[in-house]
């Protein structure tokens, strides 16, 4: 569907704020959400109104009949086309958020070769769990016919993997800078949470049993 599972918007969001891109592409924009979310966050957060905008947003659309009034107002330029026939290059990111499972399988791998090669860094999100899905909206585009894991991005140069509903992967050619430990870390801790809620309960009142007052609240 011309759209991706909303629980992965806030793991790509912390992504992309510390490598604060001037020039992103989006592959398949969807509704254009994450254009939205991206000059909230790069752009009006930074003091800049509509009509100052400093970050270009461009995108590519294979089914034409998914483009709206809301894309044309978001994306600086959109090209109609199959993603794997056009000229991605010079952008500090490039988004492919639940994308490439629409992707013959054999023609994947050239194809993030070459979006590595020609730019600064590539995001790319992919069910872990790809599920059967035919055309939708008279869109053969849509048809699921390919899954991945973690070792296939692995060969891609540098890389980052970010704990989420989905795979995520960070690629680059260059080495990538961790700027995210610290959610790494509070990931891994919420996930054993998760796991063994009944021990951290217990370390919990443990540590903190004498830092408040005992009576009624008032």
């Amino acid at each position: 569907m011309p759209t991706s599972d909303h629980n992965t918007i806030d793991t790509i969001l912390k992504i992309v704020s510390p490598l604060a891109p001037k020039r992103i592409f989006e592959i398949g924009p969807g509704y254009g959400k994450y254009a939205h979310l991206l000059r909230e966050m790069l752009d009006v957060c930074n003091g800049r109104r509509w009509g100052q905008l400093v970050t270009t947003i461009d995108c590519c659309e294979i089914f034409p009949d998914y483009i709206t009034d809301l894309h044309r107002l978001l994306y600086d330029n959109i090209k109609i086309d199959d993603a794997r026939n056009a000229d991605i290059a010079g952008y500090d990111l490039v988004l492919a958020i639940d994308v490439i499972e629409h992707l013959q399988f054999d023609t994947v791998a050239p194809f993030i070769e070459r979006l590595v090669r020609n730019n600064r860094y590539v995001l790319i999100v992919v069910p872990y769990v790809v599920s059967q899905q035919g055309a939708i909206f008279d869109n053969r585009a849509e048809t699921h016919v390919s899954q991945f894991n973690y070792a296939y991005f692995r060969r891609f140069g540098h890389h980052a993997f970010f704990p989420s509903d989905s795979l995520v992967a960070l690629l680059s050619r260059e080495p990538i800078p961790d700027h995210w430990r610290k959610d790494r870390k509070r990931a891994l801790r919420r996930a054993i949470q998760s796991y063994f809620p009944n021990l951290y309960a217990r370390a919990r009142d443990h540590k903190h049993h004498n830092r408040f007052a005992v009576g009624p609240i008032v």
